[in-house]
């Protein structure tokens, strides 16, 4: 699978903000954090300059923000549209992004209790640290 990124837009916001919802509220749930429509819209906007939509066969699939600080890639946030879930594309763009960064490191923390924590460490990843709610993961390339 290829993947295109595209710079999401002030006018994307509302979508942005139900994809967070309906992909992390279940993992907030789990953690005991209780987050407002308010708290979830704060964190949509941190980073905003650093969010993508991620296109396959020009079809959007999901959202990836990420920025680069020297040579460590930081992934702040991977969501796939609920309709795609389950079909592989977390793993296809991780792979992706993993192939085409020019990078030494990528970096990304994971709430303990979301299941995509398996993927993570499947594809390389390892725990270097951790706080009270997230792992927090390396890939060295």
């Amino acid at each position: 699978m290829d993947f295109t990124l595209i710079k999401v837009k002030e006018d994307d916001i509302l979508f942005l903000l139900d994809l967070r919802i309906n992909t992390m509220s279940e993992h907030f749930e789990k953690a005991n954090v209780s987050l407002s429509t308010n708290d979830h819209l704060e964190l949509v906007k941190e980073n905003f300059e650093c969010m993508y939509f991620v296109l396959c066969d020009d079809k959007k699939i999901g959202m990836l923000k990420y920025e680069e600080t020297g040579c460590v890639c930081k992934i702040h946030q991977l969501q796939i549209i609920p309709r795609h879930q389950g079909k592989g594309y977390g793993r296809a763009i991780l792979s992706w992004f993993i192939n085409h960064s020019t990078c030494k490191a990528i970096e990304l923390n994971v709430l303990k209790q979301n299941r995509a924590l398996e993927l993570y460490l499947s594809l390389g990843f390892v725990r270097v640290g951790e706080d009270k709610y997230e792992y927090h993961l390396r890939h060295k390339l």
